[in-house]
């Protein structure tokens, strides 16, 4: 009888073991898993930054384009378009040729 009680023990000791290896394993590759996510959403959340900060710095600078061409640019086919209208079109005091 007592061989046997000690085998049942060794037993579920062994049985015991076994769950607790089984649950920590389980447990070290959830934690893997639950790590790999959280990494790949950082990732994530970097590459979803940069997209956006360069969207913004190509978007100001097509800003900046334009308002160099507003300000520049226009005036200076005015000044041109002025240079070359003859002044019989300009002036209403001299008759046309």
């Amino acid at each position: 009888m007592h061989a046997r009680t000690r085998y049942l023990g060794t037993y579920a000791q062994g049985l015991i073991l076994t769950v607790i290896i089984i649950t920590a394993i389980i447990i070290i590759t959830a934690i893997i898993i639950t790590a790999i996510i959280i990494t790949a959403i950082i990732i994530t959340a970097i590459i979803i930054t940069a997209i956006i900060i360069t969207a913004i710095i190509i978007t100001a600078i097509i800003i900046i384009i334009i308002i160099i061409i507003i300000l520049i640019v226009i005036p200076a086919l005015d000044r041109v378009r002025q240079h070359n209208v003859p002044t019989y079109l300009t002036s209403p005091k001299s008759p046309p040729p």
